[in-house]
């Protein structure tokens, strides 16, 4: 046998030794990969709620609060898909409107004035329930001001399901951190800013 074969071997036994010296973790089986799945799914379940009400604006009012959400695991930050009427959303959850982009949708975790959370889908600058094609809004005189118009076979007893799409994915734009957004026009909310900072805000 040749010097180069020799040499050919002992490189090929040297990188066999190193390979098994390296600890190799065995790779996941599929039944692994589906219980990771699972598990995932267990802990942001699918969300099934009704249509409390649409607003005048025509955003879609959830009849659940937002502590049932907080408890099923869902949370300012996150962005789920919402499903009504055979259409998808992708948004994230938030609490103020202008976190969404141009027309785009999102859940929003609205504290009302009697002190009730309800839970909102809307369209920024635009009419969610219009844009899933389940109701038209008219305006009127009469109390409470607005008519809902339902879409030829559908009605309050739309089901709205709720799926986690990205656990916190929108929270690195947008702070869940609730005093982010407890924002005011009164200068002595703002002592640890100088007049020049109050004054500039939107730039600060």
């Amino acid at each position: 046998m040749s010097s180069i074969q020799n040499k050919k071997i002992l490189i090929i036994l040297s990188v066999l030794l190193l390979l098994a010296g390296c600890g190799f973790s065995r790779p996941e089986t599929k039944e692994e990969i589906i219980e990771e799945t699972f598990e995932v799914k267990q802990d942001h379940p699918q969300v099934e709620a009704g249509i409390l009400t649409i607003d005048r604006q025509g955003n879609l009012v959830l009849d659940m609060s937002v502590q049932q959400l907080n408890e099923k695991g869902y949370e300012t930050g996150d962005v789920i898909t919402v499903t009504v009427n055979e259409k998808s959303f992708d948004m994230p959850i938030g609490l103020l409107v202008n976190e969404a982009e141009g027309q785009d949708e999102i859940c929003l975790f609205v504290e009302e004035d009697k002190g009730e959370d309800v839970v909102k889908l809307v369209t920024k600058n635009g009419s969610f329930c219009m844009k899933a094609g389940i109701a038209e809004v008219e305006l009127i005189d009469e109390d409470p001001g607005h008519k809902i118009l339902w879409s030829e076979g559908i009605d309050q007893s739309l089901t709205v399901f709720l799926n986690m799409k990205d656990r916190q994915g929108h929270s690195y734009e947008y702070p869940s951190d609730e005093n982010f957004y407890k924002r005011t026009n009164e200068r002595k909310d703002y002592p640890h800013l100088t007049d020049e900072e109050y004054a500039n805000f939107r730039e600060v």
